[in-house]
């Protein structure tokens, strides 16, 4: 039976002072699961004032949601617990996903203080996610999704270990407009411009102790067509770069930018 998902950015205080441009992990989620052909509501509590636990509520009803996902780095937990709770607390029987940077470095320190949360997505969430909630829509096991975290009575459970995506050109563009992604990019900019951000790889190749690695395991970079691509698809709509775009690549392609621009123009 298919469900009804609502994804949600968490209001996270003090983004507006702290944030150059808004995130945009669960943006690739949501435009992956659209890709996917799952019903897919999204809801972006930057862009409202309103108490959210009265948001969250008219957003369930609405659109009879069945299933909630939202996800953060680890020091804004509290966003996402909040958003969890107010799920739970109106609907219980609604299934709640958290991911994200928290999930993805502890996964089962994250389950216990979320505690309201039914699953985690550890590391990239495109598959794993469009993974679990059909085998929630068709009654399948569970155990058999790779790169999750679920309870199972009193025990928190982390599945078989999700490879890298490894070819990052074959993910949709995040849903900007399911997130209204540039309004909120509006009230962060300094000097009126629309900025975008732009992701051309995931992960690293070092590995720095102080790091959590929530990118992945594996440097990948996205190829500098598909990355012009995008390019293009931001500006022209949403002149997300203005005059001063500048995108940043790894040294050893730069030498082949200049012709790629000259093309693009």
């Amino acid at each position: 039976m298919k469900k009804n998902i609502l994804l949600v950015l968490p209001r996270v205080p003090g983004a507006l002072e702290i944030w150059n441009v808004p995130p945009i992990g669960i943006l690739y989620v949501s435009s992956s699961l659209k890709k996917q052909g799952f019903n897919v509501y999204t809801l972006n509590l930057m862009l409202s004032d309103e108490p959210i636990t009265d948001i969250i509520k008219e957003k369930i009803q609405e659109f009879n949601i069945d299933v909630i996902g939202t996800g953060d780095l680890v020091l804004n937990y509290r966003a996402v617990k909040e958003v969890i709770d107010a799920a739970k607390d109106f609907k219980p029987d609604i299934v709640t996903i958290i991911g994200g940077g928290l999930v993805t470095h502890s996964p089962k320190e994250a389950m216990k203080i979320i505690n309201n949360a039914d699953y985690g997505i550890i590391g990239e969430g495109e598959f794993s996610m469009g993974e679990l909630i059909f085998a929630l829509e068709n009654n399948d096991d569970i155990s058999k999704v790779k790169g999750i975290i679920y309870r199972s009575h009193e025990e928190l459970i982390c599945t078989e270990t999700r490879v890298d995506i490894e070819n990052l050109d074959s993910l949709p563009f995040p849903d900007y407009e399911g997130f209204d992604y540039f309004e909120f990019s509006k009230k962060l900019s300094v000097n009126g411009k629309i900025d975008a951000l732009l992701t051309t790889s995931r992960s690293c190749p070092f590995n720095c102790t102080f790091c959590s690695s929530s990118g992945g395991s594996k440097y990948r970079q996205r190829s500098l067509d598909n990355i012009f691509e995008e390019l293009e698809y931001l500006n022209k709509p949403y002149k997300a770069l203005g005059g001063n775009g500048t995108v940043e690549v790894m040294l050893r392609t730069v030498h082949k930018l200049p012709k790629q621009v000259q093309e693009e123009n």
